[in-house]
């Protein structure tokens, strides 16, 4: 669904020493565990299961940041389960 709005993954971003389409995975007992949430990977996610989603800040200047949030996939939609507020913080001079 989120291809068919022009969100897939191929355009979120583009960054060195990151694969391509790749935006989180699954949680559980491996590291990381399935499924890729990726350009390759086609696994339907379902009711139950747990992912993280990771966002990747970049900027040339000061290189990049990784930040991971844990989300669950219930029936009416997904839930965020990170309690750490999302925020950017002003930039150095």
């Amino acid at each position: 669904a989120a291809r068919e709005l022009g969100y897939g993954p191929e355009n979120l971003y583009q960054s060195p020493n990151v694969k391509p389409g790749f935006v989180g995975h699954g949680i559980g007992l491996g590291n990381p565990d399935a499924p890729q949430i990726s350009t390759e990977d086609h696994t339907l996610l379902a009711a139950g299961m747990v992912i993280n989603i990771e966002t990747i800040l970049r900027d040339p200047a000061l290189g990049s940041a990784r930040i991971e949030d844990a989300v669950v996939i219930e029936p009416a939609g997904a839930v965020r389960l990170s309690e750490t507020p999302i925020r950017l913080g002003e930039r150095a001079a």
